[in-house]
């Protein structure tokens, strides 16, 4: 299965460890950002952030589901819901890690796991494609 994976930016190593678990299960990553290419200097004007955004919908089109990663409530960033709301609107497979942050993490098609472990066994090897 090709899976992209959703957290905040500032969580990459722990994502790219996620990653490596995946793939040993025979899935394929579709997140080129865990690749830390996504590091645009100053605000979101600068002229770096479209092209990053769209490598992202890319990213998140050629996934057949999207694992976002949540966290409590602290203010700043929000892409991963970004890139959650075109997942669930693109139909894809939805696995959350950790709390709903919105009422759209509470919808009946979105698998809801408090940890990654769990996440991984709820995922299990259906669908699993192997890696060049």
């Amino acid at each position: 299965m090709r899976i992209y994976l959703a957290a905040r930016n500032y969580r990459l190593d722990e994502l790219r460890g996620y990653a490596d678990d995946l793939r040993t299960m025979g899935h394929q990553v579709t997140s080129r950002w865990l690749q830390g290419r996504h590091q645009a200097p100053g605000s979101l004007d600068h002229p770096q952030w479209p092209g990053i955004a769209q490598e992202d919908v890319d990213d998140l089109a050629a996934a057949d589901a999207v694992i976002s990663i949540t966290e409590q409530v602290r203010g700043g960033g929000g892409g991963r819901h970004v890139e959650f709301g075109l997942g669930l609107a693109w139909g894809k497979r939805m696995l959350l890690v950790g709390a709903a942050e919105n009422l759209f993490h509470t919808l009946p098609s979105v698998e809801a796991y408090p940890t990654w472990e769990d996440a991984l066994a709820g995922l299990g090897s259906e669908g699993a494609e192997s890696n060049p």
